[in-house]
């Protein structure tokens, strides 16, 4: 019988702390999908459920790359075109009132749905210490990225910020570089990987900056914030593989990430 094991991890430490797992999860691990929010709150140390209904709407939902912004958790559909002909959206989910809408993907990003290569992220967008958090919305379409950032949550507004080839981004670094991975860090840059390198692009300066080498056997890249701090986290020492790319542009920031092998 396979054993689900939750844990919080800190890779500034790189320690681990175990974590309950949810009874139905350990009981039930192959269990056909059904779609329930729990929250574990540290304080009492159990997980709390909200059975109310989740309109999750025709396509699948991507759960690799939630975002916590206006009081409510936002999870992107799947934007593969052998899969349902309606657009690609965004769902959003109150935990507290139980309440989910639709918002709606920039109309430009609907184009080219049709083409294999393309490929939809949500991501953060702004610093916790100031009131422009937003989401930022990413896609990959034949090795070019696009980047919007919502600018009014009501009427789905949205404001392309950045669209630029891969090839135009490392230049003369790789010859035919093919995406692995992609993340936004703050409002600033865009941090992606290819095969075997990790680069983050910032749009203000337009420059690119090799940060290093994943050294990651995988054709499928997570790249993960996490605020860089060195408060302890367990005792479990994490593996040795992850690579820091905090501030690679040589100056301060309260974010970084690190590479981890993972799946979509």
């Amino acid at each position: 019988m396979n054993e689900v094991a939750l844990f919080v991890s800190n890779p500034a430490t790189r320690s681990l702390l175990h974590i309950p797992t949810p009874e139905q999860v350990r009981q039930n691990v192959n269990a056909d999908l059904k779609i329930v929010f729990e929250f574990l709150s540290s304080e009492e140390g159990v997980w709390k459920s909200n059975e109310r209904r989740f309109f999750t709407g025709p396509r699948d939902l991507r759960f690799d790359m939630p975002v916590w912004f206006n009081e409510a958790i936002h999870l992107i559909s799947t934007c593969s075109p052998h899969e349902d002909k309606s657009m690609p959206y965004i769902v959003s989910y109150n935990y507290e009132n139980g309440k989910s809408t639709i918002l709606s993907v920039p109309k430009k990003a609907r184009r080219g749905l049709h083409h294999d290569s393309c490929d939809m992220g949500i991501f953060k967008w702004g610093k916790v210490t100031n009131s422009t958090e937003s989401i930022c919305l990413v896609r990959l379409l034949k090795s070019a990225f696009t980047v919007w950032v919502l600018t009014d949550y009501k009427s789905s507004s949205w404001r392309r910020i950045m669209k630029a080839r891969v090839k135009a981004l490392v230049r003369s670094r790789e010859q035919n570089p093919i995406v692995s991975g992609y993340s936004v860090l703050n409002d600033e840059c865009l941090v992606f990987t290819t095969e075997n390198k990790v680069y983050g692009y910032n749009w203000t300066r337009k420059e690119t900056v090799e940060i290093g080498e994943h050294k990651c056997e995988s054709s499928k890249i997570s790249i993960i914030p996490y605020s860089n701090t060195l408060r302890p986290c367990g005792i479990l020492s994490l593996p040795s593989y992850y690579v820091d790319v905090v501030s690679p542009y040589g100056e301060s920031s309260p974010s970084s990430s690190k590479v981890l092998p993972g799946s979509k």
